[in-house]
Order: C-alpha cells, then structure tokens, then sequence
C-alpha cells in the first residue's frame, strides 16, 4: 500500500530540530544560508536513488537516514529554507539523461544558484552561484532561464553580505 503520507506538521517538526542543531540566534540570513548548505552536504549522502512521488517524505526520509539523491538534497533543502522563510523557485534540469533539481534563493542580493549536492559527477559546490559559475558543468545546471527571475550576475561576495546585513543594509 505504500508509505502512509508526510504531513506539513511533522516536516516543520523536522525542520525545526535541524535549525535548533545548526543555527544561533546571532546568525544573519547569509550565516542560516551557509549552514543550512553544509548542513544538507553532510547529512545526504549521494547514493543516486530517491522516491520522487513526495518532496516531505523525501526531506524526512533523507534526513533520517542520511542518503539519496538530489532530489534528496533538494527536498531537504526546501524544508529548511521554508522554515527559514527565505523565497527560493524550484529548478528542473533542461534536458540530459536523468532529471537534476535544485533552488535558487534570494536573500535580498539577487536570485542565486543553491545546490548542496555533492555527488560522483562532482564535487564542486553551489552556494550562491550566478548561471557563468555555474557552467563549470554546462549540463548539470542547465535550465530554462525564461522560466526564472533573472540570476544574479555579481558574484556573491559571502563576507560582504554578512557585514551589510548586520549592518542593516539589505531588506
């Protein structure tokens, strides 16, 4: 019959107990950002196989037991992020053998690339990357752009936007 269905209560649950674990309550959103990253690229282990009939399940499921793919990465992503409340879009590879998912975020900077997979194909990480950094592997993040607010084109200077959010000057 299958799993019985993740509820939204018991997400907000998970993703509760994983912020309390990684967050501080000095941390600015680019902090909760960077955490929330290195967090899920510890956590799921890329073993190239998920169930991708439920975003909840699978963001439960992979934080329980710590594998997946990157519909692993990303569900557990987007768990965190809706916790956090910070606005991100869906992506969806364009094209290629198998599908990819991932986000991008804006935390007031720009529309950014945030893929916390780190898989066999590669090692490179995703953190707040505009499409150029991004075509270190063309096929990996390719996508349909008209699809999507613009990216942002700056690089994302981390230290930088730390220093402006607590200083008060991003929304």
């Amino acid at each position: 019959l299958g799993e019985p269905a993740v509820t939204e209560e018991q997400v907000h649950k998970m993703a509760q107990t994983v912020l309390s674990q990684i967050l501080t309550p000095d941390m600015v959103t680019a902090e909760k950002m960077k955490a929330v990253f290195e967090y899920v690229r510890a956590r799921v282990h890329y073993t190239g196989a998920s169930n991708k009939t439920d975003w909840r399940r699978e963001a439960i499921r992979g934080n329980q037991e710590g594998r997946g793919d990157c519909f692993t990465v990303y569900s557990l992503t987007r768990a965190l992020l809706d916790e956090l409340q910070v606005p991100y879009m869906s992506v969806t590879r364009r094209g290629g053998a198998t599908r990819h998912y991932w986000l991008i975020v804006n935390i007031g900077t720009g529309w950014y690339h945030f893929d916390p997979l780190i898989s066999r194909v590669h090692k490179h990480k995703c953190f707040m990357w505009t499409n150029q950094q991004c075509k270190v592997k063309p096929y990996f993040w390719r996508f349909y752009e008209d699809n999507f607010p613009p990216i942002a084109t700056e690089l994302f200077d981390y230290d930088a936007v730390v220093q402006a959010e607590r200083e008060g000057r991003l929304p």
